[in-house]
């Protein structure tokens, strides 16, 4: 099965949150193990779906066909803990889709100078930790603390306003 990723993006209020929970309901309705993931900085997914709502999957529901529903809001200031926490601990190499890899110990050096002293985070964080863990779930899914990892058909990305959006498309 190809695992899908679909983005609702366009401007304020145009019901991006609304159509992309609505979206992600009927996909695990018929079966498929769903994660709908929001970068908007209000947080109504939450509110929507009566959650309170982290920057971890949660599980919401599961369905009669054997589908589950998974939700989070993206939460800038623990995804620069997260990222300053990443780029310390790690020694690993990035893999792209071709298989070629690339030793990135430079940038993380380069990296973990910039935002040593950053406590805000900067604009576009949420936009970067959104797509780096959207990646990884898509790639390896999301290890649950009693270490069984669920494994997403489809990932459903409710975006921030079209400007949010546009910075976190922009990336490489």
């Amino acid at each position: 099965m190809t695992k899908k990723l679909t983005i609702f993006s366009g401007k304020g209020g145009v019901g991006k949150t609304s159509t992309s929970a609505s979206y992600a309901v009927s996909l695990s309705d018929v079966g498929f193990k769903t994660l709908l993931v929001s970068t908007d900085p209000a947080h109504s997914l939450g509110d929507i779906l009566l959650e309170k709502l982290s920057s971890h999957p949660k599980l919401i529901d599961r369905s009669t066909e054997g589908g589950q529903l998974w939700a989070m809001e993206i939460d800038p200031i623990e995804g620069l803990k997260e990222f300053k926490s990443l780029l310390k601990e790690s020694n690993d190499y990035v893999k792209v889709d071709n298989d070629d890899s690339l030793n990135i110990d430079e940038i993380k050096s380069d990296l973990i100078d910039i935002i040593s002293g950053v406590n805000d985070p900067p604009p576009g964080t949420d936009e970067i930790v959104a797509l780096t863990k959207i990646i990884s779930y898509l790639q390896s899914g999301y290890q649950l603390p009693n270490n069984e990892i669920i494994k997403f058909d489809r990932i459903v990305l409710d975006t921030a306003p079209t400007g949010h959006t546009i910075r976190m498309l922009e990336l490489p």
